[in-house]
């Protein structure tokens, strides 16, 4: 991904509240801008990777930080994100099902092989018809119109310079009925962390092999959540136990990622198959005796990806990943930024 956001943030408990959300967004909104034109040619895959990205982190950043916008602007925003999220999820899906398909396919047999032609040749059309359609809404008056109306919204002025630490109260306890309120930013990051972090867990505990993929792509949205607020704060945290935990966090989400794919290429696979007499280039019977050993090896590979899922997950879960995220919580309350 191109990432500005990395650049761009810079976020300390006296940093004001409208200032470090803003940071956040400007960040992602200058890697959605620096990708919409490739995302318009379409001949860049990554290009359209990276601007669905930037817009899921703002996504979940409205969704973890609400605060920053009136209700009704929040869920305006949230919920012409979440449409621009959908406009262009089929020409991913595509992307990546052409790209796997291609590796599928070079572990079979060089006669199998070219009896997958044809299946290559609708992919290929399948996704030219995803990108018309994409681009026709990325033209469309209502893009043009978020577009607009997200920038101006960055670009308010802050109702006051207080700092974040004097702008969040958080109950942290409770004496004689009265709450002690503690006003600092960590410990507000803190406490949607462990929520986050429970969420995770509780997710992850409900899977086993013989879960739907549904659930897996549950969990897999609730990590993503985890890491993108982390990422968003992690200056506020202990940088090695930020990073260690990120790329646990990554691990588990590589595998996640890569069985919701196989799931998606799975259903447009037996969707292609229930409709073979509409494809003619499909009819012929070592065609079709190339498909089902297709179809037999991406759900082999999905198989085996459930198992990798698992094992990552454990090592979030085990008593020493629990211990892991406490440390890090408290290297937030105990001020402990040294590396």
């Amino acid at each position: 991904m191109t990432n500005i956001f990395q650049k761009t943030q810079s976020i300390t408990p006296a940093t004001s509240l409208h200032q470090s959300t803003t940071k956040i967004y400007l960040g992602l909104l200058q890697t959605l801008h620096a990708n919409l034109e490739a995302v318009r040619i379409g001949t860049d895959p990554e290009a359209l990777h990276d601007f669905r990205v930037a817009i899921r982190r703002t996504r979940s950043a409205l969704s973890a930080i609400p605060d920053t916008f009136s209700l009704e602007q929040t869920e305006h925003f949230r919920n012409e994100f979440a449409w621009i999220q959908q406009i262009t999820g089929p020409t991913r899906d595509l992307d990546v099902h052409q790209q796997a398909l291609n590796e599928h396919i070079a572990t079979l047999s060089l006669d199998t092989q070219a009896h997958l032609a044809p299946l290559r040749q609708i992919l290929a059309q399948q996704r030219d018809n995803a990108q018309a359609t994409m681009v026709k809404h990325l033209d469309s008056k209502r893009f043009v119109d978020l577009l607009d109306a997200w920038q101006v919204s960055l670009k308010v002025p802050e109702v006051s310079e207080v700092s974040i630490e004097s702008s969040l109260e958080i109950p942290i306890e409770e004496s004689n009925n009265v709450a002690v309120t503690q006003t600092t930013i960590d410990h507000t990051t803190t406490k949607r962390l462990c929520q986050l972090y429970k969420r995770v867990l509780n997710a992850g505990n409900t899977i086993t092999r013989q879960s739907p993929a549904k659930q897996y792509h549950e969990l897999r949205k609730k990590c993503k959540k985890l890491r993108y607020f982390l990422e968003f704060f992690k200056d506020l945290y202990k940088p090695k136990l930020v990073n260690h935990i990120l790329r646990k966090l990554k691990k588990l989400l590589d595998c996640l990622g890569t069985h919701q794919d196989l799931s998606v290429q799975l259903q447009n696979l037996h969707t292609l198959k229930t409709q073979i007499s509409s494809y003619p280039e499909l009819q012929n019977s070592d065609t079709q005796k190339a498909f089902a050993q297709l179809l037999l090896t991406v759900t082999k590979r999905q198989t085996k990806l459930q198992k990798q899922a698992l094992d990552a997950f454990k090592k979030i879960n085990s008593n020493k990943g629990q211990h892991l995220f406490t440390t890090l919580l408290r290297s937030n309350l105990n001020n402990s930024h040294t590396p």
